[in-house]
């Protein structure tokens, strides 16, 4: 069961990674688009 935490926390930080990576593009225009209006 320990590594089954262990594999599952692994592989939750590496989707968290890359979801911040693609997320934050998107994040920054909202941001611009909302600071403009």
């Amino acid at each position: 069961m320990k590594d089954v935490r262990k594999y599952w926390y692994l592989f939750w930080t590496e989707c968290r990674a890359l979801f911040l990576d693609c997320a934050r593009p998107l994040i920054d225009l909202a941001r611009w688009l909302r600071g403009k209006g």
